[in-house]
């Protein structure tokens, strides 16, 4: 819990609903009615226990520290309960899973892209900042197939190109940084 001035957290202020209770399930799906300001999240997504562990972080440094309220997550003494070390687990599995994203993002830049819907055609292309990275190289673009995810266009390096999961783009020269697509609909 964080010390929140009156204005904010008093009776009757625009946070007064949070007051005496934890509301994280709230933080995340952006419930704020009795039935969302609750602290059962035992069915969110990692990504939304993520969105909660985001705005814990934001009051941690915005507010001064004045305890724990008392429920599923801490004891009465402050202490985290099972319940708390559950969700920490969560959170770190996500941290990690963010992390492989990051490298991912990293190694398989996205490209930038074109569609015309009219003509249902577009064009893929990479340079040496596409997909937001920075770097010494341009790629060439390739199919990125990812298990679980959807197909989508990375800038590859040359040293990467056998990897299996990057497919070519059909009828684009294999070291062509550009390339165009008709899309059969």
């Amino acid at each position: 819990s964080s010390g929140i001035n009156a204005e904010y957290g008093g009776e009757g202020a625009t946070y007064s609903f949070f007051t005496g209770r934890d509301g994280s399930r709230a933080y995340s799906t952006g419930d704020f009615s009795e039935a969302g300001l609750t602290d059962e999240v035992g069915d969110l997504t990692s990504e939304q226990l993520g969105e909660v562990y985001h705005w814990i972080n934001i009051f941690s440094k915005k507010y001064t520290f004045i305890g724990r309220l008392q429920g599923s997550f801490f004891g009465r003494t402050g202490s985290p309960t099972e319940r708390w070390r559950e969700v920490e687990s969560s959170l770190r599995a996500l941290g990690a899973q963010e992390g492989r994203k990051k490298e991912l993002k990293r190694r398989f830049p996205g490209c930038n892209s074109h569609y015309n819907q009219a003509t249902k055609s577009g064009e893929v292309w990479c340079t040496e900042k596409s997909g937001g990275v920075t770097r010494t190289w341009s790629g060439v673009p390739r199919q990125l197939h990812l298990p679980g995810e959807r197909v989508r266009c990375a800038c590859v390096s040359d040293d990467l190109l056998g990897d299996g999961k990057l497919k070519p783009y059909e009828g684009c020269e294999p070291t062509a940084t550009a390339c165009k697509f008709k899309l059969d609909q």
